[in-house]
């Protein structure tokens, strides 16, 4: 193609045609290629769209990226937001026809602090008349930017729990306690079980922890299981008390509670 296009203009220019040839039009600098220019967000959710192939990056960029260690921060553009009342934001760039990444911060030039940064999208607790800097960039190395999909929207509220621990458990032949119960959630994407538990023997006491995680977390109860492994010697068939403990995390708030309970365990 590069020599088809040679040998037009050759042409053109024996036959004294006055044909001009088209040259590709260059997109603009963005209004918001700079920290001074920065795009306010003045409401969630928020979307914009920016051309950023001649976006540049600055010292800034590189002041925020010693924090963050993103590969690069081409074509970088700014965006701040000013929230009128505690929450969370989630600022996303996946929607972009390049790898993009995003930064989020605090301060200003000479004196940044980085909240959170990472690929595509990004989650971050914000408080009222804070301003945050956010910073959309490619973190390609050798790309500077193309179509840049920026949006931005108030984060899931934290997570809710309520957890129910069984009054009957298990004992197995090893001596390890097997004890269940429920847990409805919402909000979590990630969820996290401790079972503690601690069985009188005599003046001796035998006591032992146990985990369990990815829980269904859809408003619904959900059953769960952990098996207890003893610190010191064995379990056996009676009663024993547990101390059982919960968490769910959502993209940005985590949340927890936790159960007491009186188990009666057999063999």
């Amino acid at each position: 193609m590069p020599r088809f296009r040679t040998a037009l203009a050759v042409v053109g220019i024996a036959v004294g045609a006055a044909v001009p040839l088209a040259s590709p039009a260059l997109a603009a600098t963005p209004t918001n290629d700079t920290v001074d220019g920065a795009r306010a967000i003045s409401a969630l959710p928020f979307d914009d769209t920016v051309d950023t192939s001649q976006a540049t990056s600055d010292s800034n960029d590189s002041e925020l990226n010693a924090q963050c260690g993103a590969p690069v921060t081409n074509g970088s553009v700014w965006y701040t937001y000013t929230p009128a009342q505690d929450g969370g934001a989630v600022f996303d760039v996946s929607g972009s026809d390049y790898s993009s990444g995003v930064i989020v911060a605090e301060g200003g030039p000479g004196n940044w602090f980085v909240d959170t940064c990472g690929p595509g999208a990004v989650g971050v607790p914000v408080f009222a008349g804070t301003t945050y800097y956010v910073l959309a960039f490619s973190d390609t190395p050798g790309v500077t930017g193309g179509h840049l999909v920026f949006h931005a929207d108030q984060a899931p509220p934290p997570p809710t729990l309520s957890l129910s621990v069984n009054k009957t458990g298990k004992v197995d032949h090893y001596g390890n306690a097997v004890v269940s119960g429920t847990l409805t959630c919402t909000n979590a994407t990630d969820t996290f079980i401790e079972a503690d538990l601690y069985q009188p023997v005599g003046r001796f006491a035998v006591s032992g922890s146990g985990y369990t995680g990815d829980i269904t977390c859809d408003g619904t109860p959900q059953p769960w299981s952990a098996v207890v492994t003893p610190n010191n010697g064995k379990f056996g068939g009676g009663k024993a008390a547990t101390f059982t403990f919960a968490v769910g995390c959502g993209q940005i708030f985590c949340s927890d509670t936790f159960a007491t309970q009186t188990v009666k365990l057999s063999k």
